[in-house]
């Protein structure tokens, strides 16, 4: 699936999915290098656009961006494209009668006409625009417009200016494609054909499949408001994460447990992560829990402000401010989230907590606490081992000097146990290894006995049921 292309000014082709952008070759049917990230060439770039129009006249160097209530103007006059200064800016009043199109459904797509008109497509409807004028046309039935074309496309687009394609309507819809001839007003060649098969390359970091579930997300609206944040580069640098979980990190907030929790979503439940994570951008709650008690993972409308910005002296990037404040928001349910109060700060995680983000996250299985007594520490870090053996998830409680993931001291830290669980020495043995993953990276950890018995203070597991 796609969610818009386009033809530049400068004849090339611009293609979006989800988050990223490809530089596209229409005539040799194939994208010109890998994915990138649409806000690093168009700052403030929203994801899953609902369309994309290039100007006309005395703004044919401008694209139009459209996402949800809102629009984004790009100057792409220079190397660098720009935002022009006061976007995104209301569809309403901007594009008369255009906010009307998105009663009843959003437009899905849009596309320039070679005389200059616009069409908007909204579910089985399409609507003609005269950009110069800003008079809009009647809607009408896609079945009288384009005989052939299917309801509900995804994306539309003409062929290259200027070629023998200039007339021809491509309109795509989840894999398939149809070509339709504007000049005889019929079906021309494709007709439900493969998209894939057809236009290569456009293939982004993730799996279609989380980037349809974050699309209808972002159709449903994401009524909770950052006044500090911008919602569009929140979900955009939630789904660089499930590209790269390392990605994922506390710095400098004592955030280790909600830390070490997103980031086994994200690399082996990259779902559930997207739901965590468009739950807490979008209505400023934790799905399941009591904050936002849907147990089929479902929104629920919310129209929470939320006016704090990062912790002061942190550099944590805002997506996981987000996401990490508001599990720990939720873990304390009576409590605010708030960067300048204690309540985010106050004491470590428990394993109880640990244990209420792994029932409400996660899938159904069997979670265990062990609070790895004098003694039974061995027992308890070999569940850690034997959960991940069963395809499950161990959590590590462990004492942290701020440069070693474990070292002797009181329990301060929660780390992701990864594997290579090994005991030296037999019984009693000398020396312990494993790896584990905090601070954005993985760790091989060899501690002696005494560092470890002194270093380890409990477990939580996660096993699929």
């Amino acid at each position: 699936m796609i969610d818009s292309i386009i033809e530049k000014a400068d004849g090339n082709f611009l293609a979006v999915v989800g988050p990223w952008c490809f530089d596209y070759d229409f005539e040799g049917g194939i994208a010109l290098g890998p994915a990138r990230l649409a806000a690093d060439d168009f700052p403030g770039f929203p994801p899953f656009p609902d369309a994309m129009l290039m100007g006309q006249g005395d703004r044919a160097q401008k694209l139009y961006v459209f996402s949800a209530s809102q629009y984004y103007r790009y100057d792409l006059s220079s190397a660098q494209p720009t935002l022009d200064p006061t976007y995104p800016r209301p569809i309403r009043n901007n594009w008369p009668g255009l906010d009307q199109l998105r009663i009843g459904g959003y437009f899905r797509a849009a596309t320039t006409l070679p005389d200059g008109q616009i069409l908007f497509f909204r579910n089985d409807d399409v609507i003609r625009y005269d950009f110069q004028t800003g008079v809009i046309g009647t809607p009408e039935p896609i079945a009288d417009a384009f005989p052939g074309l299917p309801d509900e496309i995804d994306c539309a687009v003409m062929g290259k200016s200027g070629s023998s394609r200039a007339h021809m309507l491509y309109a795509i819809k989840g894999d398939e494609y149809w070509r339709f001839n504007t000049a005889t007003g019929r079906i021309d060649g494709a007709n439900g054909a493969s998209f894939t098969a057809n236009w290569q390359n456009l293939t982004p970091p993730v799996d279609h499949a989380l980037l349809v579930q974050g699309r209808r997300k972002m159709r449903i609206g994401l009524p909770a408001r950052w006044e500090r944040f911008d919602k569009a580069a929140l979900v955009t640098t939630a789904y660089q994460r499930l590209d790269d979980p390392d990605l994922i990190r506390q710095r400098g907030t004592p955030l280790c447990g909600q830390a070490a929790i997103l980031y086994a979503l994200a690399r082996w439940h990259p779902a559930r992560y997207i739901d965590a994570a468009i739950s807490a951008i979008g209505f400023g709650g934790l799905i399941g829990s009591a904050t936002i008690p849907t147990p089929e993972h479902e929104f629920t409308p919310r129209d929470r402000v939320f006016a704090e910005g990062v912790p002061p002296g942190s550099n944590i990037a805002p997506i996981d401010w987000v996401t990490m404040g508001i599990l720990r928001d939720d873990e304390n349910a009576l409590r605010g989230i708030g960067a300048d109060r204690g309540d985010i700060a106050n004491g470590i995680t428990t394993p109880n907590e640990m244990r209420f983000y792994l029932k409400h996250l996660f899938p159904d299985g069997e979670i265990e606490v062990d609070r790895a007594l004098v003694g039974r520490k061995r027992n308890a870090i070999e569940k850690a081992r034997d959960a991940v053996a069963q395809g499950g998830h161990a959590f590590l409680l462990t004492s942290s000097d701020g440069t070693l993931p474990m070292a002797p001291g009181l329990p301060n830290h929660w780390v992701a146990y990864i594997s290579g669980l090994t005991f030296h020495g037999g019984l009693r043995y000398t020396g312990v290894d494993l790896r584990c993953w905090s601070w954005g990276g993985l760790h091989d950890m060899t501690l002696t006995r005494q560092q470890f018995r002194n270093g380890f203070y409990g477990v939580v597991t996660w096993v699929p049921g």
